[in-house]
């Protein structure tokens, strides 16, 4: 699969697109027995109450199908057209949502250097009042980025303040509606949220980085790629330890999943101060790129 013309001018201007029709109906149904049987695991380590979101790894070998997805071609093309040949899939997760979710980006984007895709897909209808994505089109440029991060309520220090949080709807942006079989395709870098949703909305994710071309993004990503390949225990969601080593072991011999596996481990294994540069991080986390020296 491919995007569009169209599609694709809208995704690299605005920085997402919605994608209608993307999975069929067997195909929805192999994704609702996944996500109950991670839901089920989940819950005999915490019983979900609906006042706490949940999130799964859906890359191991109970919920194969899930674990699959990123080697669909209709994911990983889109990811390659967009991003080169040398993209790599890093995650394929579900979660159950609680309530609102604060403007943010995505992983490794705090510099603009670590960017990528996320096609995320729901199990059940939403809109602008329950937990639909809402974006702010054009945020996945770093100029307005800079702008926006630097900006109350949007980011830092705000973000994390009950003013942030009150402010979700009220900032100017587009919602996108969508149900099942549809997915929303966007810029790991674009500013998103939404609003509603209640106490237990299904939501699934796959997403792929590109991969660093740049001395700034091969040091970004030089500090990302260790989580993916070498994660530690997690002590909030112990159910999904050993997850990963699961889809890195490659049982299944996948040529794709390989080379994305030696992706993430050649970033890995990039020697500090290579590059010449470094990344220098504040104290909520986000990084900038700085000489080594």
């Amino acid at each position: 699969m491919r995007l569009t013309p169209e599609q694709e001018t809208q995704f690299k201007a605005f920085g997402f697109v919605v994608l209608r029709d993307f999975f069929d109906a067997d195909e929805l149904e192999a994704i609702r027995s996944d996500f109950d049987l991670a839901a089920a695991r989940a819950s005999a380590f915490q019983p979900f109450d609906g006042t706490k979101m949940q999130y799964f790894n859906m890359l191991g070998e109970e919920t194969p199908f899930y674990a699959s997805l990123p080697e669909l071609p209709r994911f990983y093309e889109v990811a390659e057209q967009l991003f080169g040949g040398r993209a790599f899939a890093f995650e394929s997760n579900a979660y159950r949502y609680v309530g609102d979710t604060r403007w943010h980006y995505n992983d490794g984007s705090s510099n603009i250097n670590g960017y990528g895709i996320k096609f995320q897909f729901a199990l059940q209808p939403v809109d602008g009042s329950s937990g639909a994505l809402r974006f702010i089109p054009g945020s996945h440029l770093g100029s307005y980025q800079d702008v926006l991060a630097s900006t109350p309520p949007l980011g830092r220090p705000w973000y994390d303040t009950a003013q942030a949080w009150e402010a979700i709807d009220s900032i100017p942006c587009h919602v996108c509606e969508y149900g099942p079989g549809d997915a929303v395709a966007f810029d790991l870098r674009i500013f998103h949220a939404t609003w509603g949703g209640g106490a237990d909305r299904h939501m699934s994710c796959v997403s792929f980085f590109h991969y660093p071309e740049t001395p700034e993004e091969i040091e970004t990503m030089r500090d990302i790629a260790p989580k993916y390949l070498r994660p530690g225990p997690s002590t909030a969601m112990p159910w999904n330890d050993g997850v990963r080593a699961q889809w890195l072991s490659n049982r299944p011999r996948s040529a794709k999943r390989q080379s994305w596996i030696d992706a993430i481990e050649e970033l890995s294994n990039i020697p500090e101060g290579q590059t010449g540069l470094r990344l220098e991080f504040d104290r909520y986390g986000s990084s900038t790129v700085v000489p080594a020296s």
